[in-house]
Parts: structure tokens; C-alpha cells; sequence
């Protein structure tokens, strides 16, 4: 039964003459892997073989930046996290641009980042100023993006680290002691 459900929409997917373009969509309509043309939102004519139709969701979306562990440049270790908020302006500059845009604004937002912490000592390091350094400098526009609004979720100084190595005794199961992170975002 699956056989005949999945062949019958395999070719209503194939020789379907029409997409329908909800209004928080936009999309681009590739013609014989040519022709590259944006497309409003609205019923699109697709010709079956010749056209591919790529549809992208244009609302506000939010990224979650994993957590980093730098040295401050008085050798402090740092551990941090974040989220970026940003919205699909030009859908045609998008995929013009980027392969994959999640990857490459972590990517530029983790760089901006690191680049801040190193370069300051833990006294002059502040949870708004690594936000309001990444916001200056983030530049989404030439992606066809807009609204990169980072903000830290997670800020803390690691006061000691020590490492347990070798053979552990019965009932000895703490590898990671002494450590304290009371500095955190509110």
C-alpha cells in the first residue's frame, strides 16, 4: 500500500504545473539551472523538467550559539553562550551567497566573539560589551539578512580547574573540582 501512495505522490510532485508561495515565504524559480528569478508570494506557474522552485520562510528566526571556553588576555577562562535573531530579506542574494547560512553566521559570530575575549582583560570584560561588539560588527546584509540582534544566554569565569588523571578509587567520581561559576547573565 505504502508502494502506491509514495508512487502516486512521487509523480504529482513531478508533474504538478503550480506552487503556491504563502505570504511568509519567498522564492526563487531556477529555469533549465540557468535563468535565476525571485518570485512574489502568490500562485507560481512551474513547468515540470524545466523549473525548480526553491521556497525559504522569511520570518524572524533565532539561532542558538553553542558554548565557548576562551582565555582572556590575563589568561582567565571564560565560558560563554549566545543566540542571534535575524530575518531573510533578499532570498536571491541568500542562495547567491551562502550554502549554508546557519553554519556561517555561527561561524562569524563564534570569530567575533573570541576575537573580543582575547583581546581583554576579565576586569574590562562585560556581557553587554562582547553583545554590543558582536552587533556593531556583524554585518548580515551582504547575505541578504537582516536583524543580527546577538545576546549572550550563558557568561561565566571558570576560578579553578583541576583535572583528576590516572585510576580513580572506589567511590572517587568527581573528574572536574573546584569549580565556580558565579558570574552569570541575569
Amino acid at each position: 500500500m505504502d508502494f502506491f501512495y509514495e508512487t502516486k505522490e512521487f509523480f504529482k510532485s513531478v508533474f504538478q504545473w503550480w506552487v503556491i508561495i504563502a505570504p511568509w515565504e519567498q522564492a526563487v524559480r531556477v529555469r533549465l539551472g540557468k535563468t535565476v528569478t525571485p518570485i512574489g508570494c502568490g500562485v507560481c506557474i512551474k513547468i515540470p523538467f524545466i523549473d525548480r522552485i526553491y521556497k525559504q520562510p522569511i520570518r524572524l528566526r533565532t539561532l542558538s550559539v553553542p558554548n565557548q571556553s576562551l582565555m582572556t588576555s590575563d589568561k582567565k577562562l571564560v565560558i560563554l553562550s549566545g543566540s542571534l535573531s535575524y530575518k531573510v530579506v533578499d532570498l536571491l542574494k541568500l542562495y547567491q551567497t551562502l550554502h549554508d547560512p546557519k553554519g556561517v553566521i555561527i561561524q562569524r559570530v563564534q570569530g567575533i566573539v573570541s576575537k573580543c575575549v582575547v583581546a581583554t582583560a576579565l576586569e574590562d570584560l562585560s556581557p553587554q560589551g562582547i553583545m554590543d561588539v558582536v552587533n556593531e560588527e556583524l554585518s548580515l546584509e551582504q547575505y541578504g539578512l537582516c536583524g543580527s540582534d546577538f545576546f549572550l544566554t550563558g557568561f561565566a569565569h571558570v576560578k579553578a580547574l583541576r583535572v583528576i588523571t590516572g585510576e580513580l578509587s572506589s567511590g572517587d567520581n568527581d573528574y572536574f573540582t573546584g569549580i565556580d561559576t558565579t558570574s552569570s547573565v541575569n
